[in-house]
């Protein structure tokens, strides 16, 4: 008998699937909705990225959080794309994953300098998905040092405010959050000085 060497299989799920494979401890595929008659996995995982991107999260209607933020018009709040300015590629399906060490060390040793010492890859860039990070402006002395309060008179009356690295978000946009923005976000209730 012949040993075949292991093939790995990637099935790209959207929303759904995911809620009820974590339902499930992260140990079982469920069983397949009734839309998708057929189980097909890829060999490639950047094939099922760009399905479960492009495809299965669009098809679930929970993409594209940060239009459909903007449509809601919270105050306080704008988005501006994400400018790539160091995309490096690195080879990472050709490295021996049985070997001990790797090929070869950044003259450092340090894993990050496998980026930064690498030379940035316009034409891959433009291939990577559009990014929009969250644009909230700071106002000066709105929290209480050392702790998660704000202080009342400070607060500039939007939506969303922040100083630091805390941001206080109003009931709305909280109750909006917790409907459409999934399972990844928790909140703290804070009490104004």
């Amino acid at each position: 008998m012949t040993e075949m060497a292991a093939v790995t299989l990637w099935r790209p799920v959207g929303p759904k699937e995911l809620d009820l494979i974590r339902q499930s401890g992260m140990r079982a595929f469920p069983p397949r909705l009734p839309e998708q008659p057929i189980f097909y996995p890829v060999l490639s995982e950047a094939y099922a990225v760009k399905i479960a991107r492009d495809w299965n999260v669009p098809a679930s209607g929970r993409g594209r959080l940060s239009q459909r933020l903007s449509a809601e018009r919270f105050s306080g709040l704008s988005f501006e794309p994400v400018a790539y300015k160091k995309v490096v590629h690195i080879a990472w399906e050709r490295w021996d994953a049985n070997a001990q060490e790797p090929a070869f060390y950044p003259e450092t040793g340090e894993p990050e300098d496998y980026l930064l010492e690498g030379a940035h890859e316009e034409q891959l860039a433009a291939t990577m998905p559009r990014l929009w990070a969250w644009n909230v402006p700071k106002t000066i002395g709105l929290q209480v040092q050392g702790s998660n309060t704000f202080r009342r008179e400070l607060h500039p009356g939007t939506d969303v405010a922040r100083e630091y690295f805390i941001v206080w978000i109003s009931e709305r946009m909280k109750l909006w959050l917790e409907e459409n923005g999934g399972k990844w976000l928790s909140f703290i209730a804070v009490i104004p000085r």
